[in-house]
């Protein structure tokens, strides 16, 4: 698994290296620039005219590092520095006047009339806490118009960071560079995976220069993400049976709406269950027996259910899935709340439990089991009362704080997807593809982690594992189709073991 940094918690990490260590920071910067040297030989840059653009800040040291390392390699660029250069730190100073040893002019401006093909964004890095304006908007809204107006179009490659994207957020300060390569140095940050960062950083690398878990002195980041081979589903025992596979309980689906349970069910039971039963109303019986025959029914109307029967099914079943089409009427918040009062086993809250539990979040308070809620932005934004662009300039620490808050595990979904337990951590899923915002996504991906806390994983480990499952099963259906055409159906047929 990889760790995913703030930008806080990866200048905690230098500072480690550097001070407790005893690493020099310029050691760091020489590795950095190395790597990034052996970046843009992998990625096949035209290194005949190279534009290396600096800000003040070690990022800019890095910049002026990889400009000599090309200098050695005899490969002539140009060298922007954008700011006072008495503004400079120590370690950028220090490169600046290597440079300049080396016979290289440091211009305050980018040179016109030159048909750059490549360019450097050393500018901020991880450091922008602010919107950009004065001449450092300039240098960045200079770089994108050289992109865009010469032909063949420079490729740029951005060191750490795409400058104008904060670390933490993703969120563009004002403008920012767009790169066709960006490389992270030690670790990849969160910034670069949350949108609109992501878009800005092109082709994402992460480079070791030296700094390591052990920078960390056991306080770990708390973030962390799947790497591709880790994909995977549990393992299946040879001598297993459906019982011992996992039971579902659904309780989905209204009138009109009996496609969720479907697609939650079928999605369960491609994940690996053994057994699936769906709690729904009599209205959808002759729909299911007919085209999901492998579930089991249990019904009611909407003038009540029979509590005892519900009893039996909980007591029955390995983990309850709650909410898919489910309706908010009288007998839908009856249901949510009895679940939530008597579940003895993990329980997943989606859709219309969600809007119900937004109404009466006491329900969520006073619930004694292990829950996941599994919200998109306009869901938690019920659920907090927070407005989307607080929600997405915050992703992180409002779903951390929501599952502090209820003692939950939080799936808060979005083009990125961030899972987090009740202690902080968190999983961020990467996987998956524009396709998926479709109608009966969020249901497959209720059915896949309903399976997975069935087969005996942890409401985490399911949730965290379960969303990458799920994205990695929309690519799979994209796989023959554009994401354009991509239906909920399609990602049930790409759940590959």
């Amino acid at each position: 698994m990889e760790r995913i940094v703030t930008p806080e918690e990866m200048r905690h990490a230098d500072r480690i290296t550097t001070d407790i260590f005893g690493v020099d920071s310029l050691i760091l910067m020489e590795r950095a620039a190395m790597a990034a040297y052996e970046c843009l030989r992998r990625e096949a840059f035209c290194l005949n005219e190279v534009l290396v653009v600096c800000g003040t800040g070690n990022n800019g040291g890095d910049g002026a590092a990889l400009a000599r390392i090309l200098l050695e390699h005899g490969i002539e660029s140009d060298v922007v520095l954008v700011g006072k250069r008495e503004r400079c730190t120590f370690q950028c100073e220090k490169q600046l006047e290597i440079l300049e040893k080396y016979g290289k002019q440091i211009f305050a401006e980018i040179p016109e009339q030159k048909r750059y093909t490549t360019i450097i964004d050393a500018i901020f890095g991880i450091s922008l806490n602010r919107n950009l304006d004065g001449v450092y908007r300039k240098a960045v809204e200079e770089m994108n118009d050289l992109r865009r107006m010469l032909l063949p179009a420079p490729k740029v490659l951005s060191l750490d960071m795409p400058s104008g994207i904060h670390g933490g957020t993703g969120k563009v300060m004002g403008t920012a560079v767009t790169a066709d390569v960006t490389i992270s140095f030690a670790y990849k940050k969160l910034g670069q995976m949350l949108y609109p960062g992501a878009s800005s950083c092109g082709r994402l690398y992460c480079a070791n220069i030296g700094i390591t878990d052990r920078s960390f002195l056991g306080n770990l980041p708390l973030i962390r993400m799947y790497e591709d081979q880790e994909i995977r589903f549990p393992e299946r025992r040879a001598d297993g049976n459906k019982g011992t596979f996992g039971k579902v309980l659904l309780i989905a689906g209204s009138m009109n709406m009996c496609g969720a349970a479907i697609l939650s069910g079928k999605a369960a039971f491609r994940s690996g269950c053994g057994m699936v039963k769906i709690m729904t109303v009599e209205e959808n019986r002759v729909i299911l027996q007919e085209s999901f025959p492998e579930a089991m029914l249990l019904t009611y109307t909407e003038d009540g259910f029979d509590s005892e029967e519900l009893s039996r099914s909980m007591d029955w079943c390995d983990c309850i899935g709650i909410g898919p089409g489910l309706s908010q009427g009288e007998t839908a918040l009856r249901l949510v709340e009895f679940i939530l009062a008597n579940a003895a086993v993990p329980v997943v809250a989606d859709a219309d439990a969600l809007n119900i539990i937004a109404k009466r979040p006491e329900i969520l308070s006073s619930c004694q089991t292990e829950v996941v809620v599994t919200p998109h932005i306009g869901e938690f934004g019920r659920l907090t009362g927070l407005e989307t662009e607080e929600i997405k300039t915050h992703f992180y620490d409002v779903a951390a704080d929501f599952a502090r808050r209820f003692s939950v595990v939080c799936v808060l979904k979005d083009a990125r997807t961030i899972i987090v337990n009740k202690d902080g951590e968190a999983f961020i899923n990467c996987t998956g593809n524009s396709g998926m915002a479709t109608a009966g996504s969020g249901d497959v991906l209720t059915g896949i982690i309903c399976s997975l806390i069935a087969q005996g994983l942890g409401p985490f480990a399911a949730s965290s594992l379960g969303c990458a499952l799920h994205g990695r099963a929309g690519e799979n259906g994209s796989a023959f189709r554009s994401p354009t055409e991509l239906m909920a159906g399609d990602i049930i047929e790409g759940i590959v073991r």
